[in-house]
């Protein structure tokens, strides 16, 4: 098989490198599937089932093909009768796409309908217990499932380094945490992992996206959080994605390839394509990009730096306070100037900051000076970059200067969530401060300064003071959860019918009153369903559970959130729904006869006729007077139900039967005796003698 480059024909390559795809928000393209067929020897007929773009809530694809159904994905579908030498084809698709935003996400939402998703697959071993305990590493202290999935986007993208020497290698996660290389399909496979680890359906795309160098090859992912939510660990993207990204398939699998059939009496085809990155055998040769419309940055932003002007060996920050409208992963990176001499050093200068609508986030960088000449100024520009965000730029003078002297303290170190508590800043100069907390930034001017701040996120937290004349101090703050966040009792049936759909209530309780996001599970026979609310007050969560198969069933209830983790089972008999069913009924004279059929274990059965109670068999019988009456079978199950069925039946006496049984003899001969006597007159009127005329 001949493998090209993916888009070895791009046509508009020279103008895609100056655009950045993350403000692209409507694309229209024709995308081409093309390939090569050669025939040798006798074949009957070639079918090719061939991935193309697909039809979702924000693409558009028309393609001049027949398509079919593979496992809810649409292909292309080719057939050729007889075919002979070289055949060669082209499936061209004019596809439109438009930016895939996440504007809201539901507050509480069931995983059951998506179970499948959470399950482990080729490569995702999401079931394995230290894989789990990694993901729960990775997102402890987030505040929302949106945040935990940023979380996870930001350390797959960060854990392996991108190397194009393993293409097509469909590295398992074992192989991936153990080399720490891989493309888009090795970042994917790791996310997925870990996302199903913690219960999330997540699924994989594949297709097609705009990089570096243009459109290219891609794979990323979905989670499901009440509704499905992209996320690109490739490239640290999520929440919402640009009109680039264009999907062939969505699969709880890592691809859904392009395949070939034929038959023959002998001979074989050579089938000549593309092979894309991510391993899909598309057949994709061109791509030709008709129209692409850009909008605004999606995040705004506001710029502080307190000190405009800092001293030798000493220390400012950035601050940036970031708002949008979408959920959105935004990478962000600031950049020192550069020359012959360090004159800033800025430890961890990329980060990545989890966006919800509306909400505003604070970000910020250490800033420091190095020492040295102080015959001189310097003046260093500190540059603001993202995909998402206008650049800036500020810049910071450093000059030969003492060093601000202040001290900082704060009255509780280790709040509960949602308590106040206080920082305190003495001075011996009167300065402007400016102090940083989870997203809250207050300022105050003079020698004792006197700023207040909420415990507003669980875990450790850096508090951050600096002044107008530089100097940083940081404080690590830890919150905890309220006393009591517990699950507090398990209400279940003792025992349940096999089939049937019965409510599991979870009793939650939180008696300080302070709204605490929480996550529950349930984990019923390997299936995991999970709700997510903001805990504020004592609350009832309820499941629906259905058992298949009978025995006893443990099911084990989690409560994870505020730092607080509650574990509790419950231990359920599934039985068989009992039955008595009739499968056979006669009438013998004054008698009836039933044969009974019983299943499972049905409780205190029993046989009444007409009220009466008979002893229960199941091979009933009962003499009975003539007449009509009514037979009555009941039974109960161990769950106290009650089922019954019921049977007419018309008995008639044995004196009447005799006499019926007289009468049909006498009639009988009756009849006998007057055939006899027709037979006797034909007779003599045959023998009688002829009278002569």
């Amino acid at each position: 098989m001949r493998v090209s480059h993916l888009l070895a024909g791009i046509l508009i390559l020279a103008t895609a490198l100056a655009i950045n795809p993350s403000i692209v928000t409507r694309l229209e393209a024709n995308v081409y599937i093309t390939g090569e067929l050669e025939v040798n020897g006798d074949i009957q007929y070639i079918d090719l089932n061939l991935t193309i773009p697909q039809n979702t809530t924000n693409q558009l694809s028309i393609c001049n093909a027949t398509l079919i159904d593979v496992d809810g994905v649409k292909m292309a579908h080719l057939h050729f009768e007889n075919p002979s030498g070289t055949i060669r084809y082209k499936i061209v698709c004019q596809v439109e796409t438009s930016e895939q935003i996440t504007t809201s996400l539901p507050r509480n939402y069931d995983t059951d309908e998506y179970h499948e998703y959470t399950l482990p697959s080729e490569g995702v071993p999401s079931d394995d217990p230290q894989i789990k305990e990694l993901a729960e590493s990775i997102v402890a202290g987030s505040a929302s499932d949106f945040e935990r999935l940023a979380r996870l986007t930001q350390w797959v993208h960060n854990y392996i380094n991108y190397d194009e020497s393993v293409t097509g290698d469909y590295l398992d996660t074992y192989t991936i945490l153990s080399k720490r290389k891989g493309v888009c399909v090795e970042y994917a496979t790791l996310f997925v992992t870990l996302a199903r680890a913690l219960g999330y359906p997540t699924r994989f795309v594949g297709g097609i996206a705009y990089g570096d160098q243009g459109p290219t090859g891609h794979m990323w992912a979905e989670v499901y959080l009440g509704k499905w939510v992209p996320f690109d660990p490739t490239w640290n993207l999520g929440g919402s994605l640009d009109a680039t990204h264009i999907s062939f398939y969505k699969t709880r699998y890592r691809a859904i390839e392009s395949k070939i059939k034929y038959v023959g009496t002998g001979g074989y085809v050579n089938w000549e394509t593309t092979t894309s990155e991510e391993g899909f055998n598309s057949g994709l040769g061109d791509i030709v990009i008709d129209y692409m419309e850009t909008g605004d940055y999606p995040v705004e932003y506001k710029t502080y730096m307190p000190a405009k002007k800092i001293g030798f060996s000493s220390s400012t920050f950035v601050l940036l306070n970031l708002t949008t409208d979408r959920y959105l992963v935004v990478p962000i990176t600031i950049t020192e100037c550069s020359g012959s001499e360090d004159i800033v050093d800025i430890p961890n200068k990329t980060v990545t900051i989890p966006l919800e609508p509306n909400v505003p986030k604070l970000v910020y960088w250490k800033v420091y000076s190095n020492k040295l000449d102080p015959k001189y100024i310097y003046t260093c520009p500190l540059t603001i970059n993202s995909a998402f965000l206008e650049t800036s730029s500020l810049d910071l003078q450093i000059l030969s200067m003492l060093v601000p002297s202040f001290e900082v303290s704060v009255s509780n170190s280790k709040p509960i969530l949602d308590e106040n508590f206080y920082v305190y800043v003495e001075s011996k100069d009167s300065l402007k401060f400016y102090a940083v907390y989870n997203d809250q930034l207050e300022e105050g001017y003079g020698t004792d300064v006197i700023l207040g701040f909420t415990a507003n996120k669980l875990g450790t937290s850096n508090l951050v003071v600096t002044s107008s004349k530089g100097g940083v101090i940081e404080i690590p703050i830890s919150t905890s959860a309220p006393e009591g966040l517990s699950i507090s009792r398990v209400l279940y049936p003792k025992a349940v019918i096999v089939g049937q759909t019965e409510t599991i209530q979870v009793l939650l309780s939180n008696p300080s009153k302070t709204a605490v996001p929480v996550t529950i599970y349930l984990t019923n026979d390997g299936k995991i369903t999970k709700k997510i609310l903001k805990l504020s007050e004592n609350k009832i969560v309820s499941f629906n559970v259905t058992f298949n198969t009978p025995g006893y069933h443990q099911l084990v209830i989690e409560l994870e959130g505020g730092g607080v983790y509650d574990r509790k089972t419950a231990m359920i008999k599934v039985v068989e729904r009992p039955d008595i069913a009739i499968t056979k009924q006669q009438i013998v004279g004054d008698f009836i006869i039933l044969d009974l059929n019983v299943s499972g274990d049905p409780v205190n059965p029993q046989i009444t006729i007409d009220g009466k109670p008979y002893t229960f068999s199941e091979h009933f019988k009962a003499r009975l007077d003539s007449g009509k009456h009514l037979i009555s079978i009941m039974w109960e199950d161990e769950l106290g139900n009650t089922y019954k069925k019921e049977l007419s039946i018309d008995i008639q006496s044995s004196e009447i039967s005799n006499l019926n049984m007289f009468m049909l003899i006498f009639i009988l001969m009756l009849a006998v005796a007057l055939v006899l006597v027709i037979i006797a007159i034909l007779l003599i009127v045959k023998t009688k003698p002829k009278v002569a005329q």
